[in-house]
């Protein structure tokens, strides 16, 4: 019998993880000074293109990384955004050439 972490790691990403990892970074946009970071826990191949693109026109760095101590058989990955470039107000969004 396989175990549980065996049988999870070869899952497709779950609507569910997928809603954790995008409300998270709507709350870190909401609260992240300028120059900021982001870290969030993701399976490998399974990070939304959606998400990537948000992360990527908000942040000036973002990549995937696999810590040392992880398990190389681990599906696990992390999503680091760096250099958060700060929230643009709704006149900025309105008027873009202002």
């Amino acid at each position: 019998m396989r175990s549980l972490r065996s049988r999870a790691g070869s899952l497709p990403w779950s609507a569910a993880q997928r809603n954790r990892a995008s409300a998270a970074a709507d709350f870190a946009r909401d609260v992240l000074a300028p120059g900021g970071a982001f870290l969030c826990k993701v399976l490998q191949g399974g990070t939304e293109a959606s998400l990537l693109a948000q992360l990527k026109r908000d942040f000036a760095s973002v990549k995937h990384v696999k810590p040392a101590a992880s398990r190389s058989d681990s599906a696990e990955l992390y999503l680091l955004a760096t250099g958060f470039r700060g929230q643009r107000s709704a006149d900025t969004l309105l008027n873009p050439s202002s």
